[in-house]
């Protein structure tokens, strides 16, 4: 359930990389329990943006505050309140998930019977118990992905910020599953989570406000039922979303 609580706020954001302006300078702002998509073409500045808000890379201009706190001079303290899934991560070889797992609960505090239960919880809803002793490099790369969700959601952080969560591998059953733990970690524990994709029935069904990116810049930032109307498209027509984000995107619609 999204509250009156900001709980990140962003002012003046942009990054440059040598000559090229991945993301132009904007505003935003994300409340406790709010489900934010970021979407838009390839390009577009997706995930160089979600980086910035998870501290990860520092912006041009600008500033990040996340808690009240100071997104880099308070980097550790957002860390243990707050849980950044990129698209890969460091991780692999001859290791298992139920490894990588325990370190995720170690780096959150949780006790071993909490990080016990929360597996006994989390891994069943993806199949995935079966797995956990498996060696990581015998993974597929759904199975990899997979042990990224369940670490996303093994701590009750207050804030998930996810780079393209339902790719890479994810089947449509694992997808389901996401769905329902973004929502009742909303509904349940107000935790906000914000992610990216390039997937449009997930940025229409799953988020509270879809911010749409176009050439690093903000084309669109609100309720989905919203960007159908800004582009002028009746929301009866068929594939109306798509046909909105085509347009707006700068893109022919397809019919």
């Amino acid at each position: 359930m999204v509250s009156s609580e900001v709980i990140l706020e962003a002012k003046g954001i942009s990054r440059k990389f040598w000559r090229t302006q991945a993301v132009l300078p904007m505003d935003l702002d994300l409340r406790a329990g709010e489900v934010l998509t970021v979407t838009g073409l390839n390009g577009a500045g997706k995930t160089t943006l979600l980086t910035m808000m998870a501290g990860a890379l520092y912006p041009t201009t600008g500033d990040i505050h996340v808690f009240g706190l100071h997104r880099w001079r308070d980097n550790f303290a957002i860390r243990c309140r707050s849980f950044f899934l990129p698209v890969t991560f460091p991780y692999g070889g001859q290791a298992t998930p139920y490894e990588y797992l325990r370190f995720i609960a170690q780096i959150y505090g949780l006790p071993k019977a909490t990080f016990h239960a929360r597996l006994e919880e989390l891994c069943p809803q993806l199949d995935y118990m079966g797995q956990l002793g498996r060696v990581w490099e015998k993974l597929s790369l759904g199975q990899v992905r997979k042990a990224g969700l369940i670490a996303a959601f093994l701590p009750e952080v207050e804030l998930r910020i996810l780079d393209e969560p339902f790719a890479w591998g994810i089947d449509p059953a694992g997808m389901e599953v996401l769905y329902r733990w973004i929502a009742e970690a909303s509904e349940r524990h107000g935790s906000a989570t914000v992610f990216s994709t390039q997937v449009l029935d997930q940025a229409e069904t799953a988020a509270d406000r879809v911010l749409l990116l176009d050439k690093g810049g903000v084309r669109f930032c609100d309720k989905p039922d919203s960007l159908i109307a800004e582009a002028g498209i009746s929301p009866g027509e068929p594939r109306a979303f798509t046909r909105a984000f085509m347009k707006l995107a700068g893109q022919d619609a397809p019919e």
